[in-house]
């Protein structure tokens, strides 16, 4: 059990993709945010996944970590 008696939930979710630069990690959760052009190219999407996914974490009282390697992938961890 978490403070006050409340039950914590985890999840990770790990990949095995391109990894994020430690550059770009912090800017991540910025809105239409997607790291590095030629990954925005390459994949798609408008940027908006992490930030609203940080935000409703946030908005219940958890909370979305990020690691990252360059050529090793990436793992977020949800809180909740």
């Amino acid at each position: 059990p978490a403070a006050g008696g409340r039950q914590l939930v985890a999840l990770r979710v790990i990949d095995s993709g391109p990894g994020i630069g430690p550059e770009h990690v912090a800017g991540i959760w910025g809105s239409f945010n997607q790291g590095d052009e030629a990954m925005a190219r390459k994949f798609g999407g408008t940027g908006l996944g992490l930030t609203i996914a940080k935000q409703l974490a946030v908005a219940h009282g958890g909370d979305i970590d990020v690691e990252s390697e360059l050529g090793v992938g990436t793992t977020f961890s949800l809180r909740l």
